[in-house]
């Protein structure tokens, strides 16, 4: 992913599940902290893993209205 740079010009968004054993969470917020961007966020959903739209589909939902409502003004 960083071949891809981490400048962004538009707002950025990460979600992931607490219990995501898939991915090494360690890596995607050591990633997260190089990423420039307009406004960025990171949000961690509690008891649901790396698929947590199967997971907790409306509260997937209801954090991704949430952050496209905000504009990530918190």
């Amino acid at each position: 992913i960083r071949d891809y740079g981490c400048e962004y010009q538009v707002p950025v968004y990460y979600i992931a599940g607490d219990s995501d054993y898939s991915v090494a969470q360690s890596r995607v917020e050591e990633f997260y902290q190089t990423v420039s961007a307009p406004d960025k966020e990171f949000v961690y959903m509690k008891n649901v893993g790396h698929s947590m739209f199967v997971d907790d589909p409306d509260g997937f939902c209801s954090t991704v209205k949430s952050l496209l409502k905000s504009g990530g003004e918190k």
